[in-house]
């Protein structure tokens, strides 16, 4: 169920040459927006999805992200089981062939996305 995990990180080309070049992950999207780079790298069932913010001095978790079959079924069932929700469902179209979206908060207040890629 997980999709991936969102990771802030200062400098993007030396995380792509960690996980690339030291862990072993391959590099199974990267896309340029005018918010900055996206760099998807995936092993073994793990994904990272890797953003650069120069403002941090160490990495980041910024969310955890849930696959969904039925976006907008997920997001009503959440709604009517009390999840505190953050927003409504969105769609970008600058990764992979698109996704749509949506943002929970959990117990901690900790992110939680859900994502269906289209």
């Amino acid at each position: 169920m997980l999709d991936h995990i969102n990771l802030a990180v200062p400098n993007i080309e030396e995380a792509e040459d960690f996980y690339v070049n030291t862990l072993g992950f391959t590099i199974s999207g990267d896309f340029q927006t005018p918010n900055g780079r996206y760099l998807f790298v995936s092993k073994d069932g793990v994904t990272y999805e890797i953003v650069e913010n120069t403002e941090l001095k160490t990495a980041k978790v910024g969310h955890i992200a849930l696959k969904s079959d039925d976006i907008e079924k997920d997001y009503n069932t959440l709604k009517v089981n009390g999840a505190k929700m953050r927003g409504q469902i969105g769609q970008v179209n600058f990764i992979f062939n698109g996704a749509k979206f949506f943002f929970i908060e959990g117990a901690a207040g900790e992110p939680i996305e859900y994502i269906q890629l289209l």
